[in-house]
């Protein structure tokens, strides 16, 4: 049983448990052995959870058990403190004040228990996404829930400091032998490295227990940006370019706490064919974590990602076509699931995010956003849960002077409003469709936006800022806006004329649903 309380003060419990569908395979795949795995059965299936390294900082805001089985509850920071330096854009100091989350990591098959002693004293439990229908009960200081799949859920307590994400997922058909030639494996335990690159053919392995720590090389010069007046790094930690028939796996941790902002994306894919991205767990990014560029046939499922610095956008399909995200947690300082075209080409599109779950303290937790010099068409965000959004939740916004043209948002849930009201003193924006020029564009000419639908979206509580759908001028508009079953502040949106929506007059066929 659980021991007793942990030392430290805490004020909120998010516990999220992300689904992910194990991979198709041709057959059974003999599993090697890992010297940090636990394994135990239980009278309903079996839990898989691993040791940390030996000097891995662990949270001391929890204790935590799965059918009585310790687990190992690691620290992540969110939300670092904004600095705004002269001359410059808005950075952080590298280990400067931030606020905590936590998290854990197993995986389970059948049923199982789940008991979490928070530290602190609380008054109220609930548990987010309100979809997965959990109520936790409580005995005493003890917290007890129950998962019968593994899925995302959120467990809060009065308030939203100090988070702890439960990470779980089914267990894994394909962990690769560490012998293969075309595998790098990184076993448990902490690892150092600068950057990665992987060829055609090669599979990136982080297995459970390790944490691989990104650092800057002692000969890698960086640039300062005009745009910004800040320094970046060309190479990203992981990269791969111009190759075919990758992966990256685990149950691993990539972590970029070594990294200043903004130095360099955790993962970036540039003209990549066939690749996938599963089930590891992306810590404290110092930029985008993972840069989709100019790729085709993605697909990044089950990733877990917790990163709290400006410009930390979670997944980014950027110039390419045919990506699929699944079943990923993503708790990140700016947008969560963006599609944008960086370049005038390729165009890109025919992008499907489905299953997902976002926590965004900062921009968008899913839409078309910012940079769009290219044409973006076919772009499906479709049954996802949002806990948490700062200041907008849905949107297309478009900055450069391409169309966006093909868009939906399908059974989407927001949770309550008042919780950043609350925290920040304003409710953030339902949905924001808005044509503007602003310092990330590159083209001098606007673009258009065509063809948005909005099925089945629940935002609850209240109230919130009005819906904005704003065009640019009489050429370059906002058209054809779909609205049905819209739900917010507890009624449906009917009208334009609703006191919830915001418009000019640069639009041009607006509807509603029944």
């Amino acid at each position: 049983m659980l021991a007793g309380p942990a030392a430290s003060a805490i004020l909120l419990l998010a516990l999220a448990s992300c689904a992910q569908t194990p991979a198709p395979s041709d057959g059974p795949v003999p599993l090697p052995g890992n010297a940090a795995m636990i394994e135990r059965s239980t009278s309903s299936g079996r839990v898989v959870t691993w040791k940390p390294p030996d000097a891995e900082p662990l949270a001391p805001e929890y204790a935590v058990e799965v059918e009585g089985l310790p687990l190992s509850v690691y620290p992540a920071a969110v939300r670092h403190e904004i600095v705004k330096p002269p001359k410059g854009i808005w950075t952080h100091t590298h280990g400067g004040p931030s606020e905590r989350a936590a998290f854990v990591i197993f995986d389970f098959e059948g049923r199982v228990r789940i008991a979490v002693r928070p530290a602190r004293p609380f008054q109220n439990a609930w548990v987010w996404p309100t979809s997965a229908g959990i109520v936790p009960r409580r005995e005493g200081d003890l917290l007890h829930f129950e998962l019968d799949r593994p899925q995302c859920v959120t467990l809060l307590l009065d308030d939203d400091s100090v988070p702890l994400h439960f990470f779980v997922a089914a267990p894994e058909r394909e962990r690769p032998r560490p012998d293969d030639p075309n595998v790098l494996y990184f076993g448990p335990g902490r690892h150092e490295v600068s950057a990665l690159s992987i060829q055609s053919g090669q599979t990136l392995y982080l297995a459970g227990g390790a944490v691989v720590r990104a650092r800057l090389a002692s000969d890698e010069k960086g640039r300062l940006s005009e745009r910004i007046n800040l320094v970046t790094y060309p190479t990203p930690v992981v990269h791969a370019r111009g190759v075919r028939d990758i992966r990256i796996a685990g149950r691993g941790i990539l972590d970029g706490s070594l990294l200043p902002h903004p130095a360099k994306n955790l993962i970036r894919l540039e003209g990549v064919r066939n690749a996938r991205l599963e089930g590891i767990v992306l810590r404290d990014s110092s930029s985008w974590n993972v840069h989709i560029a100019a790729s085709e046939d993605v697909l990044a499922e089950g990733l877990r990602i917790l990163s709290g610095r400006l410009n930390s956008d979670g997944i980014n399909p950027v110039n390419s076509r045919r990506v699929v995200i699944r079943d990923c947690f993503i708790r990140n300082r700016d947008d969560g699931i963006a599609v944008k075209t960086l370049r005038p080409e390729p165009p890109g599109g025919d992008v499907r995010a489905e299953r997902c779950i976002l926590w965004s303290d900062w921009g968008y937790p899913l839409g078309v956003t910012y940079e769009t010099r290219a044409a973006i068409t076919n772009v499906l965000f479709r049954d996802c849960d949002i806990l948490f959004t700062r200041h907008w939740a849905l949107g297309v916004r478009v900055v450069d002077a391409a169309t966006v043209d093909g868009v939906a948002f399908e059974d989407i849930r927001v949770e309550d409003f008042t919780l950043p009201t609350r925290r920040f003193g304003a409710p953030p924006c339902p949905i924001q469709l808005l044509i503007v020029k602003d310092m990330w564009g590159a083209d001098a000419a606007p673009g258009r936006i065509r063809n948005v639908a909005f099925r089945n979206i629940l935002f609850r509580g209240g109230p919130a800022r009005a819906v904005e759908i704003l065009g640019f001028d009489p050429d370059h508009r906002v058209e054809g806006v779909l609205l049905d079953r819209v739900i917010l502040d507890g009624r449906p949106l009917r009208s334009l004329d609703a006191p919830l929506v915001k418009t000019n007059a640069h639009i041009a066929d607006i509807r509603f649903g029944e």
